[in-house]
């Protein structure tokens, strides 16, 4: 998995220079520096009010915790064949956990069933909608499937817009760690594209 720029940003050069000023040249020679991410609130985003409040369940360790929503996720397709709201909820809980401990081809394929069913269950103005969304976005960038993230991460946008507008707080997030993902594949262009409306958006409702 590709460092974060925060790791970069600590870290130095081969010839002894520091590279606190995350300054990438991108492919038409444009200059990103330290102020222009300042000048986007360069930043990963995870507001409290699109955070997904996860079970209350306490468990000793990881595993524990997989081994319930496995069981969990069994009990529930014996009672009901359909997919519903309980069943996604155990899937994507149980693809974070894989996910928590690098298990990340295992939390893929837990999210992706969860990727058939949430619009139809949850649509895209819920706060589990927006978990999936950052879940599988980070798995697929950590199995280096950054086409698909990029996909991912476009058709969210698309989603909240649709349903709740394009200022909207989640929305602004959403093309926010969309940015970032852009920015840490260096693909500058699109970053700055994505960079400069979330920031544009925030200036208009918050001033």
């Amino acid at each position: 998995v590709e460092p974060s720029p925060n790791e970069n940003a600590r870290s130095r050069s081969s010839d002894g220079d520091s590279r606190d000023d995350l300054s990438v040249r991108s492919e038409t020679g444009d200059l990103i520096s330290r102020q222009f991410l300042e000048y986007c609130s360069y930043v990963e985003v995870d507001s409290e009010s699109s955070s997904w409040t996860r079970s209350i369940r306490e468990f000793n360790s990881t595993e524990e915790e997989i081994a319930f929503y496995k069981s969990e996720i069994e009990r529930i397709q014996q009672k009901d064949t359909k997919v519903g709201r309980r069943l996604l909820e155990a899937l994507l809980e149980l693809g974070i956990c894989y996910s928590s401990i690098d298990e990340n081809e295992k939390a893929e394929a837990e999210l992706l069933k969860v990727r058939a069913s949430f619009e139809e269950v949850w649509r895209w103005d819920h706060l589990a909608s927006q978990a999936y969304v950052k879940a599988l976005a980070q798995v697929f960038e950590a199995l280096g499937k950054k086409e698909e993230a990029y996909e991912l991460y476009d058709a969210a946008i698309a989603g909240v817009s649709r349903t709740l507008g394009r200022e909207y707080p989640w929305t602004i997030e959403l093309m926010n760690n969309a940015a970032c993902l852009h920015y840490r594949q260096l693909d500058l262009e699109r970053a700055r594209t994505l960079f400069d409306e979330a920031y544009r958006a925030k200036r208009h409702v918050f001033g």
